[in-house]
């Protein structure tokens, strides 16, 4: 899929320096911080709108992502982004999601924390709040615009891939916790499970030679 490459890295973060935000740890808060500490929540989500959210040390409770139109980022041609509705306001703002150094370091994917006005200017959410996230074949044009930080690394193995994007660097529940576990393709046999399918195989043949050794010479 296309990604972003590491030169737009760099037009990025002195994008979000002269908007007055930083890549790292700017003097806005965090895109997704819990305006209210007592009622944090932890979300576990995916890129096809299937998700589960424990409030405030309560149980988890399924949460679906649905299709809306994107009002922080207007155009006619735009998709539908795929948003989870929060519990509570958060901070707005934009967060980047990205590879790997060893593999490149492009921006993967976004999470934007915005309201029902399209906000990602680092104030608090009003009533409405949503998460959007976005993959690196759609994100928006207007990617580093406002309150944008470089956020996590996302990790893979064997076509899954996750992330934690903790705000500010406090975990849930004393904040907002993000947990991204992408479905990708179905895992790769480990080697394990092929050496067994492989021994399987040699048992068999080594036990029909025993039954029939006669028909297996002919063979």
């Amino acid at each position: 899929m296309p990604q972003v490459r590491s030169g737009l890295l760099t037009s990025a973060l002195v994008v979000g320096l002269a908007a007055g935000t930083s890549a790292f740890a700017g003097p806005l808060p965090a895109p997704g911080l819990s305006i209210l500490p007592a009622n944090s929540f932890y979300l576990s989500f995916d890129e096809n709108g299937q998700g589960n959210i424990t409030l405030n040390g309560g149980s988890a409770t399924p949460l679906t992502g649905t299709k809306i139109s994107d009002l922080s980022n207007q155009c006619p041609s735009c998709s539908l982004v795929l948003a989870y509705s929060l519990p509570e306001p958060v901070i707005t703002g934009t967060v980047a999601i990205s590879e790997p150094a060893a593999a490149g370091g492009d921006i993967i994917g976004a999470l934007r924390f915005t309201d029902a006005t399209g906000t990602i200017s680092g104030t608090p959410a009003g009533a409405g709040a949503v998460m959007i996230y976005y993959e690196d074949t759609g994100l928006p044009a207007n990617l580093t615009a406002g309150n944008f930080l470089f956020g996590p690394t996302e990790t893979s193995w064997a076509g899954y891939s996750t992330f934690d994007y903790i705000p500010g660097g406090v975990p849930y529940p004393q904040n907002n916790q993000y947990h991204y576990e992408g479905v990708g393709g179905a895992p790769e046999p480990p080697s394990w499970v092929l050496l067994g399918c492989a021994l399987a195989a040699m048992g068999l043949f080594v036990y029909r030679r025993r039954q029939h050794p006669q028909h297996i010479l002919d063979d």
